[in-house]
């Protein structure tokens, strides 16, 4: 069975992560995998882990976006692709759900949400009244044109089809290499040690972690931040840090392999996003043995028994009082096993495999 996933890029993110613990844990002699990047600028620096796993690698040449639909469509009717895993991506994936159909009518076509509700859309009327259209339209093709409406929340669901998905989505949460993490301590804030895994990006709202840091420093200088990630605003962050004067109190390390490791010297994993579907980052850091705090637009899913969730609306000194109020009480928040060998990746693979085959069984019989 061949199957190709389509992402945008393919750099540290939540969906290349966990593509490639897809790819370990799939049987590859039963399923051959691909991967298209359909992002034109350079920003597949983790293409190369596909390499090492003798996964085919293709991206879309830079050019006017129907050269790029017709790049797509030979390769879709080249390589005769069984399945075809459309991750993330809830604007632009709709031009290649669309255009691949009509090349391929038989090829089955997964949608994959990965992305809660945004904000920052814009406050002007004409951009908001642009947004609702794009947003109707792309909802709306989705539920019509997919095999498959997928989620690795039903707070993704909801964005990436609508409010009416309903129990029309199919729920494939996002799955970790749960041993690999796993940490015997009890999730407890009991030290000043503070990670963050993410990407310098503005959905991640570093300048507001940074406001956290600079309340709790001010409180007690012992407080420690570790931030595990790069992006496009790592200059930004760095001149503000300076500007804060938190060189001592804030290790930027970039990106890291050794991220088990990392969780297993902090107490807290702090993710003050601006929107979130479900990240797999929490759930990491949940089985590594880690207190977490979160925005609430995180879903009460990611909680497997260490997960606090705050408004962002209340501010960064907010978020330093239950911080601190968190340390104060050094209460141990005993993990719910059964939720959290829900997202280890032998579990979530096996959804996965069921689901291709059912959907080629299912084009067999139509025949």
């Amino acid at each position: 069975m061949k199957v190709l996933h389509i992402v945008h890029a393919f750099t540290g993110g939540g969906i290349e992560q966990y593509l490639l613990n897809l790819a370990d844990n799939i049987d590859r002699k039963q399923y051959e995998i691909q991967v298209l990047g359909t992002c034109e600028r350079d920003v597949f620096d983790r293409a190369g882990e596909l390499e090492k796993r003798n996964i085919p690698f293709h991206r879309l040449k830079a050019g006017s976006l129907f050269q790029r639909i017709r790049e797509w469509q030979q390769l879709l009717l080249k390589e005769e692709y069984d399945i075809v895993h459309i991750q993330g991506m809830p604007n632009t994936g709709v031009i290649w759900l669309t255009s691949g159909k009509l090349a391929r009518p038989g090829t089955r076509f997964i949608v994959h949400s990965h992305m809660g509700i945004r904000k920052g859309i814009g406050s002007s009327l004409i951009r908001r009244i642009a947004y609702r259209i794009c947003y109707q339209t792309t909802n709306f093709l989705y539920r019509t044109l997919a095999d498959v409406r997928a989620g690795c929340s039903h707070d993704a669901m909801q964005f990436h089809y609508g409010k009416s998905i309903g129990t029309k989505g199919m729920l494939l949460n996002n799955g970790i290499n749960l041993q690999r993490f796993r940490n015997p301590r009890c999730p407890q804030l009991c030290t000043r040690d503070i990670i963050i895994v993410a990407r310098l990006a503005y959905q991640k709202n570093p300048f507001f972690v940074l406001d956290i840091i600079n309340h709790l420093v001010a409180r007690h200088p012992g407080w420690k931040l570790t931030w595990v990630g790069a992006g496009h605003l790592e200059p930004d962050v760095k001149a503000k840090i300076i500007e804060l004067n938190l060189e001592q109190n804030i290790i930027m390390l970039g990106a890291r392999k050794d991220i088990p490791e990392q969780l297993w010297q902090h107490s807290l994993f702090l993710l003050p996003s601006i929107h979130e579907a479900l990240p797999i980052s929490l759930i990491e850091a949940q089985a590594a043995g880690c207190l977490c705090l979160a925005a609430d637009c995180v879903p009460e899913a990611a909680n497997c028994g260490a997960l606090h969730r705050l408004s962002l609306s209340l501010g960064a000194e907010a978020w330093a009082d239950y911080i601190e109020q968190l340390h104060h009480e050094q209460k141990q928040y005993p993990l719910d096993e059964e939720k959290l060998n829900a997202y280890d990746i032998r579990t979530t693979t096996a959804q996965v495999a069921a689901l291709y085959e059912q959907l080629v069984s299912t084009k067999q019989k139509g025949k």
